[in-house]
């Protein structure tokens, strides 16, 4: 994947937020048609490996979009239901995190996995947020379950910039406290993105080599 086609995933997802917030159903469509399209060109453009990883992304999307918001009710949408777009959504994130790992500086990606560590353990410590230290586990997890440089710091802040996106625009909404934890959170709490990042080690699995890199799954250029 090249420069270009990154910045128009980044901008699907900032101004298709923005459509749905403003249009309402017709904006929900209209967002997804594109987001379809979308995804259908990574899996035309893409490897046998590629298609494999595309579709567990999003299998494991719709499942783990019904757990957390139908089943576990840990946020919920305007409308009551999952947005059209959510799923395949997450195939674009995942894949425009798997580029950003691999264009960024290393030493900007510790930074950000210091940062993770130390914002999470302060609003840990206030009480502001006692749900993500629970969630940092999960990061720590799977960013420690590969061998290859991982993706997942940069996900993770993708996926915040996601959370804050579509919570300030009403999409979407975190309970608080956190269902059957009762564990105080923010809307969104800060390590929402441990979800996402062990998403995309979940989809690790699909590939044939199981101790590379997800981030190798996307070509650079």
């Amino acid at each position: 994947m090249n420069g270009p086609f990154a910045l128009v995933i980044a901008l699907t997802i900032v101004i298709g937020l923005v459509i749905h917030a403003r249009l309402g159903f017709s904006g929900e469509v209209a967002v997804s048609v594109w987001v379809g399209l979308l995804v259908a060109v990574l899996f035309r453009r893409g490897s046998s490996a590629d298609r494999r990883a595309f579709a567990a992304c999003l299998g494991l999307a719709v499942a783990g979009e019904w757990f957390l918001s139908a089943f576990w009710g840990v946020y919920e949408y305007r409308d009551g239901r999952i947005p059209f777009y959510v799923p395949p959504g997450h195939v674009l994130l995942y894949v425009l995190g798997l580029w950003g790992a691999r264009v960024m500086p290393e030493r900007f990606s510790r930074r950000i996995h210091v940062g993770i560590l130390v914002a999470t353990a302060l609003l840990g410590l206030s009480h502001l947020d006692e749900f993500s230290v629970l969630l940092l586990l999960f990061f720590l997890g799977v960013d420690r379950a590969v061998i290859a440089r991982p993706p997942y710091p940069v996900l993770f802040a993708l996926a915040f910039g996601l959370e804050v996106l579509g919570t300030r625009l009403g999409i979407w909404a975190w309970r608080n406290p956190v269902p059957a934890f009762g564990l105080v959170t923010l809307n969104p709490p800060f390590a929402a993105g441990s979800f996402y990042c062990v998403l995309a080690w979940l989809v690790s699995f699909a590939r044939p080599e199981p101790r590379r890199s997800v981030v190798e799954i996307v070509p650079a250029g």
